[in-house]
């Protein structure tokens, strides 16, 4: 399952992302999807997201879809 599968729902990203404190940077991300007990999938990606402040969810899935998209 790609990151876009698991996302798309509002259901799939809130699961695995709907805890995480905005603004956050990458490292901040990778920490709260690390333990999360997410799909690696969605660890995979994190990892491939830009090294920036994400300022709101849909700025962070947009991210994270992108990565996806490059695979």
């Amino acid at each position: 399952m790609g990151i876009c599968d698991f996302i798309s729902s509002s259901e799939g990203a809130m699961k695995c992302l709907g805890g995480i404190g905005f603004p956050a940077n990458k490292q901040q991300i990778l920490g709260w999807v690390e333990s999360s007990d997410g799909p690696e999938a969605v660890v995979v990606a994190a990892n491939q997201i830009p090294d920036k402040i994400y300022y709101n969810m849909q700025e962070l899935l947009d991210a994270l879809g992108a990565t996806d998209r490059t695979q």
